[in-house]
């Protein structure tokens, strides 16, 4: 409300996403048009999307993940790549950060985990795992059931509803912390 009597005073107001539903609310309800209009030109504005620059290398079938206020864009069916790139809508930039360890057979699935990228390819089932701080992918060894316990284990496994085709197709891997 304090923002509503400052503005009748000073015709300034500061709007942000945290601030402008209410605000909204407060102007219909108190019929301060301007207020209300500047509202509703703010959240119109605000939803209208914006073009981004181009990606660096074309792709499709793309995996892509947020992390750290940025996108990841890994792999893509473009002779398999196993470059990524990362976005960062502050800068509206792509740059490239370490390629994958070796070219994915099929599409990469990819998820963020305990501060790490981890992708796997759906053809060969192999899994990389991408440390931010150091820039760098490496291969994450196979596991079997005996090597796992509840302080290590990511279950990243398709559902047990899910029909066989499925289960063919999106398999399942596992993922250790302890790499």
């Amino acid at each position: 409300m304090r923002i509503v009597i400052e503005f009748l005073y000073d015709d300034d107001v500061t709007l942000n996403r945290e601030n402008v539903y209410n605000l909204l609310s407060a102007a219909d309800f108190l019929q301060i048009s301007i207020l209300k209009e500047a509202c509703l030109d703010y959240l119109e504005n605000g939803r209208n999307w914006k073009e981004a620059v181009p990606m660096k290398k074309p792709r499709y079938d793309i995996s892509a993940v947020a992390f750290n206020d940025q996108i990841f864009a890994i792999g893509g069916d473009q002779d398999e790549l196993t470059s990524v790139e990362l976005y960062d809508p502050r800068a509206n930039a792509w740059c490239d950060v370490a390629f994958m360890t070796k070219r994915n057979l099929g599409h990469v699935y990819a998820c963020v985990a305990n501060g790490k990228i981890y992708a796997m390819d759906d053809k060969d089932q192999s899994v990389k795992v991408y440390d931010p701080v150091v820039d760098e992918w490496k291969e994450v060894p196979p596991t079997t059931d005996d090597q796992t316990n509840d302080d290590e284990f990511i279950d990243l496994s398709s559902s047990e509803d899910s029909s066989s085709e499925d289960e063919d197709y999106f398999g399942s891997f596992d993922l250790f912390n302890n790499l």
